[in-house]
């Protein structure tokens, strides 16, 4: 899977050192001087003896949006993930040169939100300042999560864990395909990611936290039932259904030894629940009815599972080829880390796209705070629909969030 970050920088460095801060970053962290390896059913990572250096495009900036053409791109190419390294880079230059979009395309398997936002960060500093010294770089790639699980999921206790998550896992689709009796999204044979984004001001990102707070919901529950109820009304359910969403938590803080966010690596899970939803559903129930879900998966460390056995889970659902995987998903990062000011240069928007595929969900966004605004990056797939209907789920998403504060 592809990802995409994106940072526009005001006031940026001449583009000629950006290559230097590249070659700064790769020496320093193992997982960019990577590859895969091995079969397509079984593929490691394993260190390049000789990497090739991280790809840099640069070019001039033809118009403001320039820079999402290039997101579409990568989400519907690939980073050459067997050649290695994971990360390539475009840069976007305005004519000017007071201003430039950094765009940088990851495999999703090296590499997390909350790393590439620190990596970003470390990258634009070398840049903005030459002389900035170098931490000394690591020699061995970040562990695997099966080598960091915590003590109570080694052995014997995994096991038992294992078996009840695999057989809750099997109850839940039987139950799933027997209320739906037919798939309300057909499996297309090919489809391309569609790209874009929305932003809440400042004033709207906060009055939505405190009304979250104010009915002690976790925000990542509130924007996850947003785009669910915003995917079932473009679907036309007008009935009530089960319906699943997929959320994706950072698993860092739950590892033993915990993983700090300037090791580069991909430490998340994803969690899928089914709820029972209705078109009068409001939005606060739904997200309540989300969090109790999460929050006993999470009790029952089925976001540690989940984790262990994706392998097995993905290649489920990738053998049968006959079901989607859910009608929403998420990720919610929270307030990234990210400096807003680096040496000279203001960061001025930060934006994540994450590649979807035609056995994924119907709809896809990256979430976060950044600078005390909430931007909603959506991906939606051209065979699901077209330009105007991803539009559509992404205004009714926002106005979701916008009208609930008011009720």
């Amino acid at each position: 899977m592809g990802v995409a970050g994106v940072f526009r920088l005001q006031d940026p460095p001449p583009a000629e050192g950006l290559r230097r801060a590249l070659d700064t970053v790769q020496a320093r962290h193992p997982m960019l001087r990577a590859h895969l390896t091995g079969s397509h059913r079984s593929p490691s990572l394993a260190l390049i003896a000789d990497p090739p250096p991280i790809p840099l495009t640069t070019r001039e900036r033809t118009s403001e949006g320039e820079w999402l053409d290039v997101v579409g791109d990568i989400l519907n190419g690939a980073v050459d993930s067997r050649r290695g390294p994971l990360m390539a880079c475009t840069y976007l230059q305005d004519p000017a040169e007071v201003a430039g979009d950094l765009v940088l395309a990851f495999d999703h398997v090296g590499i997390d939100a909350r790393s590439a936002s620190t990596l970003a960060a470390e990258m634009i500093g070398h840049w903005a300042d030459p002389s900035q010294p170098s931490e000394s770089p690591a020699t061995e790639l970040p562990p695997p999560v099966d080598d960091v699980m915590p003590d109570r999921l080694r052995g014997v206790g995994r096991l038992r864990k294992v078996a009840r998550f695999m057989r809750d896992q099997a109850a839940d689709e039987m139950a799933y395909q027997a209320r739906w009796k037919g798939e309300p999204m057909p499996v297309r044979s090919r489809a391309r990611c569609l790209p874009l984004t929305r932003t809440l001001d400042v004033a709207a990102t906060r009055a939505l936290v405190r009304a979250s707070r104010t009915r002690r919901l976790t925000m990542g529950s509130v924007v996850a039932a947003a785009l669910l109820r915003a995917a079932a009304t473009e679907l036309g359910v007008d009935r009530p259904r089960p319906l699943r969403a997929i959320s994706f938590a950072d698993l860092r803080p739950h590892l033993e030894p915990p993983q700090p966010l300037d090791v580069v690596g991909c430490y998340m899970t994803m969690i899928r629940t089914t709820l029972d939803t209705a078109p009068d559903d409001d939005l606060w129930a739904l997200a309540q009815r989300h969090q109790d879900l999460t929050r006993a998966a999470t009790s029952r460390d089925e976001h540690l599972m989940s984790a262990a056995m994706s392998k097995t889970l993905m290649q489920g659902i990738l053998a049968a080829k006959r079901m989607r995987m859910s009608t929403s998903a998420v990720s919610y990062a929270g307030p990234l880390p990210v400096t807003e000011q680096i040496g000279g240069t203001t960061v001025t928007a930060v934006h994540g796209f994450i590649a979807n595929n035609r056995l994924g969900p119907f709809a896809t966004a990256f979430a976060a705070i950044v600078g005390g605004r909430l931007t909603w990056d959506f991906v939606m797939l051209d065979s699901d629909l077209d330009e105007p209907g991803a539009h559509r789920v992404a205004d009714a998403t926002v106005d979701l969030l916008t009208q609930g504060v008011t009720t």
